[in-house]
């Protein structure tokens, strides 16, 4: 994309003070034009979109560098609301863990490694408008992991990641369920 820019100034100095030649229709009249070598003007855009992100379908979760954008990020808050539970009142706790099942879609490169941190929200999962979370939503969370796993990515070669939770979490639950 070019830039023109175009200056036009009124002045009250002499018509004829310049060393700039120019001919009869500039010199007998009040416009000046002024040559400058060397100009600096600093320009950004800032784009601010939301989208609907409380509808989705699945989890994007992940991170990368782009040479264009920078940082892209992607992060997934959920609450989990059963409908229904039953544990029998003889049961005894063995362990809690978050399975994340692969649908096959994928984006960016998936020979390197990522992380996925499993926190616990400080705050109610509600949304600001009182209708939707956006992709600039944001949602407090305790800094400790509840659970954690590194991998890299396979989504053609393995159906779910297995993340298991913190059994101070599962002991917790497990006495609220039963």
């Amino acid at each position: 994309m070019a830039w023109s820019i175009l200056m036009v100034s009124c002045s009250t100095d002499t018509i004829n003070d310049s060393d700039f030649v120019a001919g009869g229709t500039f010199t007998n009249s009040n416009i000046r034009v002024v040559q400058i070598d060397t100009m600096k003007v600093e320009t950004y855009t800032m784009k601010f979109d939301s989208l609907i992100t409380s509808q989705a379908s699945r989890m994007l979760i992940g991170k990368y560098m782009d040479p264009v954008f920078g940082a892209v990020r992607s992060a997934s808050y959920t609450e989990l609301l059963p409908k229904n539970y039953s544990i029998d009142s003889e049961a005894e706790y063995d362990s809690i863990a978050f399975m994340l099942k692969y649908d096959n879609y994928y984006y960016n490169d998936t020979l390197k490694s990522n992380t996925i941190h499993i926190k616990r929200l400080s705050e109610i999962l509600y949304p600001a408008d009182r209708s939707d979370f956006y992709n600039t939503s944001k949602v407090a969370y305790l800094e400790e992991d509840l659970g954690s796993i590194t991998y890299t990515p396979r989504p053609y070669e393995t159906d779910s990641l297995f993340i298991k939770l913190s059994d101070t979490l599962g002991l917790a639950l497990f006495g609220k369920l039963q």
